[in-house]
Order: structure tokens, then sequence, then C-alpha cells
């Protein structure tokens, strides 16, 4: 799977669940989801332990998934 699919992957499954998981790079359990609900919805996943972070902006598209 390409790191593009990973990630998006990892987003589908947090608007489903509302839960961080484990980071698909490291797999650590030390990953932190952060949003922002300014106008549209973007979620930020940051790992503490391996130092990747990817944000994604205006996720109110991917919960019709």
């Amino acid at each position: 799977m390409s790191k593009k699919n990973i990630w998006t992957t990892k987003l589908i499954e947090y608007m489903k669940t509302n839960k961080a998981g484990k980071c698909p790079i490291c797999g650590s359990l030390n990953f932190k989801v952060e949003e922002f609900n300014y106008g549209r919805r973007s979620i930020s996943f940051k790992c503490s332990d391996c130092g990747v972070i990817r944000h994604f902006d205006g996720c109110e598209s991917v919960q019709k998934v």
C-alpha cells in the first residue's frame, strides 16, 4: 500500500471510529489527533515517537464515505 493510501485509510478509520489508533508508520500508540472546526473540519495526525505529522483540510466530505 502506498503512503498516500495509508494516510487516506487512517483518516477514514478515524472519521468512522473517532479513535486515533496506532501510527501507520512506526506502530506507536503515542499517536495523537487534533481537530480544527473553523468553517470546515480539518484533522491533524501526529506521532510523538517518530515525529510524523499529516494534516487533512476540509474533511466534511469524508464523512459521507
